[in-house]
């Protein structure tokens, strides 16, 4: 069962009155406060909720992505809702023709280069302090998608007054 915290969080990306949902959201808090499975649950709805959509994920390192948030996607996805996951383009392609594709976000203008031709429904950041403010804009310019909720949605470890606080 989901935490209060990551309810609301749920709520905030989903909620049923269009005005009152949110297009941009951050779960922060602590080590141990759950907001990796949010965050996944989250990405693995919009996923599985709207045929056809593509999302992007990802962390700072490829290889913080695998060990942590990649192992969730792959624990969370519903039996049977993934019918392929090509480790080498780093796509995972669900029974909807939903497709996540996951990457490293590093170094900002690499990770632009990247970003910077994609049609994305929405795109998730595990982890947003440790990326540059280019690169959450550039994937935020990407949402573009028709059909989708074209949002975006993050976790957090609170940095003080950063590029995050100030947005957020």
């Amino acid at each position: 069962l989901p935490t209060p915290k990551q309810e609301e969080f749920h709520l905030m990306m989903n909620h049923p009155d269009p005005v009152k949902r949110k297009k941009h959201g951050v779960f922060a808090g602590g080590f141990g406060t759950g907001k990796t499975d949010a965050f996944v649950i989250e990405a693995l709805a919009q996923t599985l909720l709207i045929p056809g959509n593509l999302g992007l994920m990802g962390r700072k390192t490829i290889d913080s992505f695998r060990k942590s948030t990649l192992e969730t996607v792959l624990r969370l996805a519903p039996a049977g809702s993934i019918i392929r996951h090509n480790k080498t383009e780093h796509e995972i392609e669900f029974i909807n023709k939903s497709k996540i594709v996951y990457m490293q976000l590093d170094a900002g203008r690499e990770a632009v280069d990247r970003i910077k031709s994609m049609n994305l429904g929405w795109f998730g950041v595990d982890q947003l302090e440790e990326i540059d403010q280019e690169v959450y804009l550039a994937a935020q310019g990407r949402l573009r998608r028709k059909g989708t909720n074209r949002c975006d949605f993050h976790t957090v470890n609170p940095a003080g007054h950063d590029w995050i606080w100030r947005i957020w």
